[in-house]
């Protein structure tokens, strides 16, 4: 019975060995998320606090941002917030090898007195909506001929905190994007002991201030696109699969070519595609994929078409952003 359960273990994994597709890598630029114009240096004002709100969906006011200075000081789990993701938004950008981070209080000095704020863009926000409720739940045990109270308690934070860019030349918002936070946290025995609002919700408020600095900037990357498998037994199918393993890309891509021509054989042509979009030929691989979705009507031709199509858009966004700095 053993011997019976391994023979077959051993056939699955073959099976599944000998069916893995070949793929091939191709390493890309994408261009960054954020399009900053060809901004470099960036400032972030202090966030504000309370519900009212001093930004627009278009354009920065400064009137309505200087108003709140006037309240920031009564609410004091706002301000830890804010502050702490104004804290780690100036350490990401103080990381980057792309970016420049201007003094937050100089570039609010600026705005202060009606002049431009010295850095290209600048980043603004606003805490709304915080709950802190805490609740506490005593229970009542007896012990020999004492009767001991114990203590329990949660806390329960949910807040929204939104964030602008602001390009410093036009006061036209080019990025917003709003945080929602709920948690609740572990039981403690005392409120004390329960973490603060802005502790809960630190590693929430760490992701977000990573992933908008990452997103002002381009960044490379790595796809792996399939090939397809010819027909069993295919001798020279097998011979240019194997220089494609080998990253014997340029062989690879005429022995397919080869095969495509004599053959007329789909895999073959599919698979000259992909090479040749795997080696940023884009404009040759999208002529090839397109010549295979009119002769084959395959959906495999079809879905290569849209792929490399889109490879090509992310190449020109990522291009013009490299000419706008």
């Amino acid at each position: 019975m053993f011997k019976k359960i391994c023979n077959t273990f051993l056939f699955v994994f073959m099976l599944l060995l000998t069916s893995c597709a070949t793929s091939v890598g191709m390493k890309v630029t994408r261009p960054a998320e954020i399009d900053l114009h060809g901004a470099t240096s960036i400032a972030v004002l202090p966030f504000r606090t309370g519900n009212d709100t001093f930004y627009t969906d278009d354009y920065f006011s400064y009137f309505d941002y200087f108003l709140q200075i006037l309240n920031a000081s009564k609410y004091v789990n706002e301000r830890q917030i804010v502050d702490g993701f104004q804290r780690m938004l100036e350490k990401e950008i103080s990381r980057s090898t792309d970016l420049i981070l201007i003094n937050s209080n100089s570039a609010e000095s600026y705005l202060e007195r009606g002049k431009k704020c010295p850095s290209d863009v600048f980043i603004i926000g606003s805490i709304r909506n915080l709950k802190n409720d805490i609740d506490e739940k005593s229970l009542q045990k007896k012990e020999g001929n004492e009767i001991i109270t114990l203590t329990s308690c949660k806390r329960n934070v949910s807040f929204d905190l939104r964030y602008q860019v602001v390009e410093s030349s036009t006061n036209k918002v080019i990025y917003t994007d709003t945080i929602y936070f709920s948690e609740e946290s572990a039981t403690a025995s005392r409120v004390s002991d329960l973490p603060s609002p802005f502790e809960m919700a630190r590693y929430k408020l760490q992701s977000k201030a990573e992933n908008l600095i990452n997103g002002f900037t381009p960044h490379e990357m790595t796809r792996y696109l399939s090939l397809l498998d010819g027909p069993k037994n295919h001798l020279e199918m097998e011979r240019a699969n194997e220089l494609a393993k080998n990253d014997l890309l340029e062989q690879s891509y005429k022995k397919y070519m080869q095969i495509y021509r004599q053959e007329n054989l789909f895999e073959a042509g599919y698979n000259a595609a992909v090479i040749l979009e795997s080696m940023t030929r884009f404009d040759d691989a999208l002529d090839l994929a397109e010549e295979l979705a009119l002769k084959f009507n395959e959906k495999k031709a079809y879905r290569l078409v849209n792929d490399i199509k889109n490879e090509i858009v992310q190449e020109r966004k990522y291009l013009d952003q490299i000419d706008a700095k």
